[in-house]
């Protein structure tokens, strides 16, 4: 009797699930070899907050991946952050990274973060792979050698300011 109601019904079920969140969230995604990437991690969460924006925090090593990339397709920005192993990100951020769509995230505002011990790649590895995923990436990205001192931790959560008030706008 109503076409447009199947219609209707459609549009529904195909939606379902696309923004349960609502556009002004992000994720801050991260592996920690001693710590210190979680502790940057956090102050960025503290950050996005403060700017009244919803956010999550994961440990991608104890995370499911498909959960992980479902999440990032809902958030409207994405902070990454890995420690530097032998001059490189962990696998586990590269394999997060392989599963992230261009197409469903192009344009979403991306960060990179984390420490090192000695040498301090994996920053600039992250944010020219979120560059080829076409994020619109915020640098440089952030790098701090072994632990995180108040400064480094203060200038975190500024960039995590500064991620939270570009996606409130």
């Amino acid at each position: 009797k109503n076409p447009m109601s199947y219609v209707n019904k459609y549009y529904e079920w195909s939606n379902e699930g696309l923004n349960t969140y609502g556009s002004n969230y992000a994720v801050v995604y991260y592996v920690s070899a001693y710590g210190y990437t979680k502790s940057l991690a956090n102050a960025i969460a503290e950050g996005i907050k403060e700017a009244g924006a919803k956010v999550d925090v994961y440990d991608i090593s104890s995370s499911n991946m498909p959960e992980l990339v479902s999440k990032m397709d809902k958030a409207k920005a994405l902070a990454i952050g890995s420690s530097t192993i032998n001059q490189d990100a962990v696998k586990p951020v590269w394999d997060f990274l392989s599963m992230v769509s261009p197409i469903t995230n192009r344009g979403k505002i991306a960060f990179a973060f984390g420490s090192y011990g000695w040498s301090g790649e994996a920053v600039g590895m992250l944010t020219e792979r979120l560059k080829s995923l076409k994020f619109k990436v915020i640098e440089p990205g952030m790098k701090v050698c072994f632990k995180p001192t108040e400064k480094d931790l203060k200038n975190a959560k500024e960039y995590g300011l500064k991620i939270g008030r570009a996606i409130m706008e």
